[in-house]
């Protein structure tokens, strides 16, 4: 079944099981955070040159909430603005991770980016991500023009939890009429409860061995989400929100061999349902992750490219 896996992601995957590093769900958290940041470090892109990147720090509901603010090369002003929301289960990554994939997105569109290093379980649970991150987009709304950009053309994007993250945006921004978000381009997002993740075929075919497994998305739900809550909230289970109408237009990429590859399918057949404008790419031969592998995996700049194309089309050169 996985005689099809790129090659380029076969050695990944071994040079990961040869590193002899234990799997993230059987350390600490803040093991876990180490052993993925310098990970990421070793294998991600190239950090591209721009005009600026500032990191700052806004007042948030329950504290500080750090930004990177990536501004491109000849910048002009009225540029678009994408939220980044990174990915790592709730639990792992940081502005550093996903750094250069930042940079590109900014360079290429031109865009800028800005990244929110929003609270991270288990030291903050459900729904301090939420709130950091909404708290953020609507700063970013408020002081687009400031930094440069055109509060009128606004996206955000992330990948994995990112991804989750960058849809309850989009839901949170109906909800409570703005920030007026444009576009949500969407990396491999978990979009449902557990229950419903674990009955899908991705997760029953590819739940072991290709870095993320069944344990640590499980791993992941325990850190993040307390057993107290609802797991029908839409800001946990997005895929629940009962009306997606209005929503803005949706790029959605999956990875063939990822467990949670069926939610953002599932999501992008809901959001056309919804009458929502959705594209959604699969990528052969993928495993969740390559996102950040962009030195030793050349879809990841692929996907950089999809995201770029998608920027371009909706709000113009």
């Amino acid at each position: 079944m996985l005689d099809k896996l790129h090659p380029q992601t076969r050695t990944m995957l071994e040079r990961i099981r040869s590193g002899g590093a234990p799997p993230f769900d059987t350390l600490q958290p803040a093991q876990s955070r180490e052993i993925y940041r310098s990970r990421v470090a070793l294998v991600n892109l190239p950090k591209a040159a721009l005009a600026s990147v500032e990191d700052r720090s806004i007042a948030g509901p329950h504290g500080p909430i750090p930004l990177r603010i990536y501004k491109p090369a000849g910048s002009v002003e009225g540029l678009p603005v994408v939220l980044f929301f990174h990915g790592g289960g709730f639990v792992l990554g940081d502005l550093e991770t996903h750094d250069p994939e930042c940079r590109l997105l900014a360079k290429l569109s031109p865009a800028i980016v800005v990244s929110v290093d929003y609270r991270l379980a288990p030291e903050n649970k459900f729904p301090a991500a939420i709130d950091d991150s909404y708290a953020a987009t609507c700063w970013v709304h408020e002081n687009a023009r400031v930094l440069g950009g055109d509060p009128e053309r606004l996206a955000v994007c992330g990948d994995s939890a990112g991804g989750t993250i960058a849809i309850v945006m989009t839901q949170l921004a109906k909800q409570h009429g703005g920030p007026p978000i444009k576009l949500q381009l969407l990396v491999y997002p978990g979009t449902d409860r557990l229950e419903a993740t674990a009955s899908r075929p991705s997760h029953a075919f590819y739940d072991s061995g290709l870095f993320l497994t069944r344990d640590l998305v499980k791993w992941y739900a325990d850190q993040y989400f307390p057993a107290s809550a609802d797991p029908d909230d839409f800001r946990f289970c997005p895929i629940a929100a009962s009306d997606l109408s209005g929503l803005p237009p949706a790029l959605i990429v999956t990875a063939q061999y990822d467990p949670i590859c069926d939610d953002g399918k599932a999501y992008a057949e809901r959001l056309r349902s919804a009458g929502v404008e959705t594209t959604y790419r699969c990528y052969a031969g993928q495993v969740h992750g390559f996102f950040v592998w962009g030195g030793v995996v050349d879809d990841c700049r692929r996907v950089i490219d999809d995201l770029v194309a998608a920027i371009k089309s909706r709000f113009g050169p």
